[in-house]
């Protein structure tokens, strides 16, 4: 017996159920990891620090039948003291990752830099304003739609299926 348009289209049905799923479960993944950071953060202290070197780092990519795409990577050093011990840090919390930019800095400037008072070479720059929380749980929602719609499609094939047994 050959395939007949009914195996192709609950093919169709799978391969739908899966692409929505592996979406939804990879956008959840990521806004649940920037939301969990983002409230373990909450609670970290400021201090002062000085720039030691900025830079940024150019990548290319060349994808085939797509050309070439560029990427760039800040590498900040930079150093502050907490209880009269100096640390150094080239950490920034990466608020580019949403399409906001990543700022420049010089030499010997002051900066704000957000430490975990438990541990204090746990720090970052560029603290992300309030509103990416936001975003960050509107992406849980469309990430909680995908997998839905993934696992809904996964239903309505397996009821058709049973429809024409």
């Amino acid at each position: 017996m050959g395939k007949n348009k009914q195996d192709d289209h609950n093919g169709n049905y799978l391969i739908i159920s899966l692409i929505f799923s592996i979406v939804g479960l990879l956008v959840l993944f990521g806004s649940v990891s920037n939301v969990r950071y983002l409230i373990v953060t909450k609670n970290y202290l400021s201090t002062p620090g000085r720039v030691i070197s900025f830079d940024i780092q150019r990548h290319s990519l060349n994808l085939p039948g797509r050309g070439t795409t560029f990427s760039r990577t800040p590498l900040i050093v930079y150093e502050y003291s907490v209880n009269d011990k100096v640390y150094r840090s080239q950490k920034i919390l990466a608020t580019s990752s949403l399409g906001a930019p990543v700022k420049s800095y010089l030499p010997a400037e002051i900066v704000r830099v957000y430490f975990n008072p438990n541990n204090p070479m746990d720090a970052f720059l560029e603290f992300p304003p309030s509103n990416f929380q936001i975003i960050y749980l509107g992406l849980i929602l469309i990430g909680f739609i995908f997998l839905g719609v993934g696992i809904t499609t996964v239903i309505v094939y397996k009821k058709r299926k049973h429809q024409f047994e």
